[in-house]
């Protein structure tokens, strides 16, 4: 067994709060057969929710990378869950999805404000963070560029701020030039 206290005063983008609760339905729910996450709770047979922010692992086994598997899993809130139909996760071998699938509410520094799959991502600063924030960043834009020579010339042209995975031939390009 493995014994977790919950940081107290977390909450949910829309001003929930995060208790053991959320915890072991998240857990639950990534355990599912449907889930994607199933591989990071190997060695989990179940979570028990001990009171509001403590809850206990209950392990098939020792498992020395547990603390990375959870590194990996999201904890998603309980009742936002249940309210838009999404308690079970997507399975990805069917066409079919949930509320869940297309949209997101977390207890990061930032939540979702608008996702057209595959064109652009739009994060903004989320007003109920739990912690400090001391970037003055306010809005994060991702917009996915497939082709890695429209990606670097989106970045040369000033359209994109920075690129991950350039070509290898491309970094010399991409460097800042002195004046």
């Amino acid at each position: 067994m493995v014994r977790f206290t919950l940081r107290t005063g977390v909450k949910f983008s829309d001003g929930s709060p995060m208790t053991a609760d959320d915890v072991v339905f998240s857990i639950m729910r990534a355990m599912g057969k449907t889930s994607n996450y199933a591989v990071y709770t190997q060695g989990i047979d179940r979570v028990v929710k001990v009171n509001d922010n403590t809850v206990d692992f209950m392990m098939k086994g020792p498992n020395p990378v547990l603390l990375n598997q959870l590194t990996e899993l999201r904890i998603m809130s309980k009742a936002w869950a249940e309210k838009n139909r999404s308690v079970e996760a997507k399975d990805i071998r069917t066409k079919d999805e949930t509320f869940a699938h297309r949209n997101a509410m977390g207890t990061g520094q930032f939540m979702v404000k608008e996702w057209q799959p595959d064109q652009k991502l739009v994060m903004v600063r989320n007003p109920n963070y739990w912690g400090k924030n001391d970037s003055n960043v306010t809005e994060i834009v991702y917009t996915p560029i497939k082709a890695e020579a429209t990606r670097v010339a989106a970045l040369l042209s000033g359209e994109v701020d920075f690129v991950l995975d350039p070509s290898p031939n491309d970094p010399p390009a991409c460097a800042p030039t002195r004046t």
